[in-house]
């Protein structure tokens, strides 16, 4: 296993359990500590992939460790990281879709513009990461300000 994968599921592990550390300093140091692969290791659930792919998608597009975490905390508050109920269907709640609860009424004109479909789990955090680069914590802070917007 390459060192490059090792320090992506250390990255992995990090996000996952919400740690603050995520320095390449803290990185290097955590590496020299992992013993040798040996063995199996286990898939990630859907909620860790959803939050790997949050954190990706949030550096990609130019924001910073502590964005990644405010919209992780926002995504919990909305949804508890539920896209889809038990019988498979799309968690809607009046008009709000998915992981980031995605306002239809409000945005459904822009996400199709960018030919995201927020039905779709990577599409909804897509979509999330562009609102709050563009409009901060404005479309969830009525709702769910409450619950993640605290001292």
């Amino acid at each position: 296993m390459s060192k490059t994968f090792i320090k992506f599921l250390l990255l992995a592990v990090i996000v996952v359990s919400g740690t603050k550390m995520a320095t390449e300093k803290f990185i290097e140091t955590e590496l020299r500590r992992i013993p040798p692969p040996v063995g199996f290791i286990r898939e990630l659930n859907k909620t860790e992939n959803y939050k790997i792919f949050l954190l990706e998608t949030t550096f990609k597009e130019g924001l910073t460790y502590g964005d990644f975490i405010l919209l992780k905390k926002i995504i919990q508050c909305e949804s508890s990281w539920r896209q889809f109920n038990k019988d498979g269907s799309v968690i809607i709640s009046s008009g709000n879709i998915g992981l980031a609860q995605i306002n239809k009424f409000a945005h459904e004109k822009t996400y199709t513009a960018m030919g995201l479909d927020v039905k779709n789990p990577y599409d909804n955090l897509k979509f999330a990461v562009f609102l709050y680069k563009t409009q901060g914590t404005k479309p969830w802070l009525k709702w769910s300000g409450h619950c993640w917007n605290k001292p």
